[in-house]
């Protein structure tokens, strides 16, 4: 595979029963092929974004697997899920609590997509072999 020289971020969501929370996981991945397409598309509403992207993981870039599944986030470049946590303070007791709150909206403002599919191209030739993800903006 050609040209996978940079690097994404996927943020996966899954829900936490105990808490009735989303819990977000990150998994950055380096050496992968980030291909992006701007386009419209017209309807009787006027004209909408039909930006989309496609992302080939090479197995080397991710031996474990990746985590991408219709739904989860993916953003260009290096994001540390560490960077966008806080932790909330607790007025009545003085404590600061210990939180996994990260919010999707944090990531306004920077390159990113919705997963709408993911694919597991690993057949044929090994050096062929890598994980497609495919979004939208």
């Amino acid at each position: 595979m050609l040209a996978c020289t940079e690097t994404c971020t996927i943020f996966h969501r899954q829900y936490n029963p105990g808490t009735r929370l989303d819990d977000w996981q990150s998994q950055v991945l380096h050496g992968v092929s980030w291909y992006a397409k701007q386009g419209v598309t017209v309807s009787k509403d006027g004209l909408d974004s039909a930006d989309t992207i496609t992302i080939r993981v090479p197995v080397p870039a991710a031996p474990d697997g990746i985590i991408a599944v219709p739904g989860d986030l993916i953003v260009f470049g290096q994001i540390n899920l560490a960077d966008w946590q806080w932790d909330p303070f607790q007025f009545d007791t003085g404590v600061i609590l210990q939180s996994r709150d990260f919010r999707p909206k944090l990531l306004e403002g920077l390159e990113r997509y919705t997963v709408t599919a993911t694919r597991d191209n690993r057949r044929g030739p090994s050096i062929l072999h890598h994980y497609r993800i495919e979004g939208k903006a």
